[in-house]
């Protein structure tokens, strides 16, 4: 029997570099006649849905979305994730989604293996990891900072922990960058937060351009909870910023290589990231990438010659480099081949496809693991005491439900 890949999005269609990857892994695999399917959860009410391409088969998770969900509502996840059996589930992102892989393998552990994905160099990732790693067959790492803490936390498991940053679309040909005259192009695409993204350091570096007298425009393109605040900031810049600066909304994953296309430079002032999808994207267009010094970006970036990186919160260093791009276009052009060919190299789907092709079957040679009974599926849940006994009376109501051949 055909194996399926399940890439779980525990928030649904939400903006983030963790849905896109996901979407466009799922349509790469199918291309290769390799079957995969996602497993969306449902939105929250206050974030912004991007549209799933019809390409791309996928089952809906009903209930609310798996992040800080309930017993009840993790348990009520179990029917459609049984319904891909046998798969290689791809979690993601969250304990909850963790937890679900866990309880299903309490019963159906030959048909199931999972991949767990460190996308971000964060504590809860590593919380999540090593709680559950007794059903993890491999860990994928997407920088090589985050792989150092794995085998830190998992010494038993070395030879389980594999290093690969996400791959992204790269065009055959680049389009040549900057214009002499026209004011220099700035972009961030990505969620707007303040957690992890740091979005009010996008306010400062607006303010020192301005002080500088930067001839710039900035198109910053998201969604996410602090966007009001974000827009209501934006409003109360002097005149002449507000004209240079245009907040955007979320846009499709197949439209965003258009805008960074049109784009000079991509801006990142991240707090941490894991190796930036959206930064990966925009290079793979010619974009010259400006970020911060975090997870992912030293063994991508060289400092002058495919990008720059600043230490996290250094505006002022980060507004000088655009001045001085800004004054010497001519220097882009070179910055901006060197950045594709860097993503061409070693960031595109063409190679990343036939590795994760070989991981699955790696994970498939290796027996099955097996979750201990004794010890709680359910990471932190102190706001809700469950006894064992009452969770296996639930299980066996949903039994002939959800195991039934």
């Amino acid at each position: 029997m055909l194996k399926d890949n399940a890439f779980i999005l525990p928030l649904g269609m939400v903006l983030g570099g963790v849905t896109t990857w996901s979407i466009k892994m799922i349509q790469k695999l199918q291309e290769v006649d390799t079957p995969a399917i996602l497993i969306k959860h449902s939105e929250p009410n206050y974030e912004r849905q991007i549209p799933l391409p019809s390409t791309v088969k996928s089952t809906s998770c009903l209930g609310k979305p798996a992040y800080q969900a309930r017993t009840e509502d993790i348990i009520s996840y179990l029917p459609t994730y049984h319904s891909v059996l046998p798969a290689t589930f791809i979690p993601n992102w969250s304990a909850d989604t963790y937890a679900t892989c866990a309880l299903l393998n309490l019963t159906q552990s030959q048909d199931m293996r999972v991949i767990g994905f460190a996308h971000t160099d964060e504590d809860d990732y590593y919380e999540w990891l090593q709680y559950y790693e007794s059903i993890i067959h491999a860990f994928v790492a997407v920088s090589l900072d985050i792989e150092a803490k794995l085998k830190l936390i998992l010494p038993h498991r070395v030879n389980d922990i594999y290093v690969r940053p996400c791959a992204v679309d790269v065009p055959i040909e680049l389009v040549e960058k900057s214009q002499t005259g026209s004011p220099i192009c700035l972009m961030y695409a990505g969620r707007i937060t303040n957690k992890q993204k740091r979005i009010y350091d996008l306010l400062n570096l607006i303010q020192k351009l301005e002080k500088a007298e930067v001839d710039y425009f900035f198109r910053i393109v998201g969604d996410g909870g602090e966007k009001d605040w974000l827009n209501e900031q934006l409003q109360s810049l002097p005149n002449n910023a507000q004209r240079r600066v245009k907040l955007e909304n979320t846009v499709p994953p197949e439209q965003i290589a258009n805008l960074w296309k049109e784009s000079d430079v991509c801006i990142l002032v991240s707090e941490y990231e894991g190796t930036s999808i959206s930064m990966l994207e925009a290079m793979a267009q010619g974009c010259v990438p400006v970020t911060t010094n975090v997870s992912g970006t030293a063994a991508v970036i060289k400092n002058g010659v495919n990008g720059f990186t600043v230490p996290v919160g250094d505006i002022e260093a980060m507004s000088q480099i655009i001045k001085e791009l800004a004054d010497n276009r001519e220097s882009i052009k070179e910055i901006s081949r060197e950045a594709y060919q860097t993503v061409k190299t070693y960031f595109s789907f063409e190679d990343y496809i036939p590795w994760f092709q070989e991981l699955i079957s790696t994970v498939w040679e290796k027996p099955p693991l097996q979750w201990n009974n004794e010890r709680s599926v359910f990471l932190k849940k102190a706001d809700e005491p469950v006894r064992k006994r009452s969770l296996l009376e639930r299980l066996r109501k949903l039994k002939k439900l959800i195991y039934t051949p």
